[in-house]
């Protein structure tokens, strides 16, 4: 990912500043946030998994700091490279192409987390397991926010299933440990939340 960050691989994003106010991007005022992370939600990214990539991401930040700001932005007019991510943080502008996957996802957010804390990335994949049964529970629950995403939200009792099943595959991976049980299940409930406010809009 280090290939894909601030203008290094020749694909500059849009800049939609003479076009649209900060709260028109990145959603009402409030505490200002120490980073701001914009998922296209254009045609091409949202079909693709932006809307996933959306609810995982802002999971994943709600566990990082609650003052990170995660919005669905207008098209970054990078439709080839679907989905993409742009993140805001410390003056600087990272930008991600194909975040397709909570493996992706998550090395976004480590690498926001590094620079916020100051520190180098997370090694890949250390944020997670490794191993065959941590890749299916992550693909079941990147599975879910596709769907969860396609039909926005407005299916209730849907999401729910979904969003129990994904849960229920993570806890089997995770039967020894305590923590990343409580993990999983904070995880479930803020996605459900997710859901349901994706429903309201």
């Amino acid at each position: 990912m280090a290939g894909q960050t601030l203008w290094s691989d020749g694909i500059r994003p849009r800049d939609d500043e003479s076009e649209y106010s900060w709260e028109e991007r990145c959603g009402p005022p409030g505490p200002k946030p120490v980073a701001r992370v914009l998922v296209c939600q254009g045609v091409d990214c949202g079909g693709l998994g932006g809307r996933a990539a959306l609810l995982d991401i802002e999971e994943l930040c709600a566990e990082l700091d609650p003052t990170i700001r995660v919005v669905g932005s207008v098209c970054s007019l990078q439709c080839a490279n679907a989905p993409v991510v742009n993140v805001l943080s410390a003056g600087e502008r990272r930008h991600y192409i194909r975040v397709d996957g909570t493996r992706r996802c998550g090395a976004v957010v480590d690498e926001l987390r590094a620079s916020l804390d100051g520190g180098p990335p997370l090694a890949a994949g250390a944020t997670t397991t490794s191993g065959l049964m941590m890749r299916r529970a992550e693909g079941a629950r990147w599975q879910a926010l596709i769907q969860i995403g396609r039909q926005r939200g407005r299916d209730a009792a849907a999401n729910k299933r979904l969003i129990d099943a994904a849960l229920q595959a993570e806890l089997q991976v995770c039967r020894g440990d305590a923590e990343m049980q409580q993990r999983a299940r904070r995880r479930a409930d803020r996605l459900l939340r997710a859901a349901q406010a994706m429903g309201a809009r």
